[in-house]
């Protein structure tokens, strides 16, 4: 939002680009976020897990690391082929065909 508060996002060199990192970083910072949040409950003594009545794909895919998940995303939601998603990424199209595998 803050991007796009500055310039449109026309107005960016590779705005595809720039969307995936920013979710990347998004999803590193939560994961960061939640780690962080899940060892001060346990120095707290506090129950760690949480009762998910209904639990959906999206808990599912907040279980990934980042980069599985964000393999994921270019895999499905982009359709991006493996050796497009390992260029992304930075690793090579076997790492990423099995990023996408396992996530």
């Amino acid at each position: 939002m803050r991007a796009l508060a500055l310039r449109p996002l026309s107005e960016y060199t590779n705005p595809a680009a720039y969307l995936r990192r920013t979710m990347l970083n998004l999803a590193s910072n939560a994961h960061r976020s939640s780690g962080r949040a899940r060892r001060a409950l346990r120095r707290l003594g506090a129950p760690t897990e949480a009762r998910v009545d209904y639990p959906s794909d999206l808990e599912d895919l907040l279980q990934l690391a980042p980069v599985q998940r964000a393999a994921v995303y270019l895999a499905v939601v982009e359709g991006l082929s493996h050796a497009a998603i390992g260029e992304t990424l930075g690793c090579s199209e076997a790492a990423a065909r099995t990023r996408v595998s396992r996530g």
